[in-house]
């Protein structure tokens, strides 16, 4: 049994286009769910057709890849009309807390740096 790819970061939707993929043509694996030690893992039940998975694993990931991307272009074109600060702005109506916090650790550390050599 080989370890075909690990799942961090892959959502329900890719996970389960992996598993399609694999059974649809009929390649054995073994899934190990996600856990408080891992984020979960495919394995090729035989080694024989690790290189085949492997090769349609690849092939899917550049797939979900592009789809996604050009998701996101079009809604970054849709709701913020292709403009940085309009993108800047939602996010800071999103998370203001987020924004002050981030806020608050650059003046600590501009603070503290400058501390450091005026002392």
């Amino acid at each position: 049994m080989k370890r075909l790819l690990s799942l961090s970061g892959v959502d329900d939707e890719g996970r389960e286009v992996y598993r399609k993929l694999l059974r649809g043509h009929d390649i054995p694996f073994h899934e190990n769910p996600a856990s408080l030690l891992g984020s979960g893992d495919l394995w090729v039940v035989r080694d024989e057709d690790h290189a085949r998975a492997k090769a349609l694993v690849d092939e899917a990931a550049a797939r979900l890849a592009a789809e996604g991307r050009e998701r996101f272009e079009r809604e970054y074109r849709e709701r913020f009309g292709s403009s940085y600060l309009r993108w800047l702005a939602g996010r800071i109506r999103e998370e203001p807390v987020r924004l002050a916090m981030i806020a608050a650790l650059v003046v600590v550390l501009w603070f503290g740096v400058i501390w450091w050599f005026v002392r």
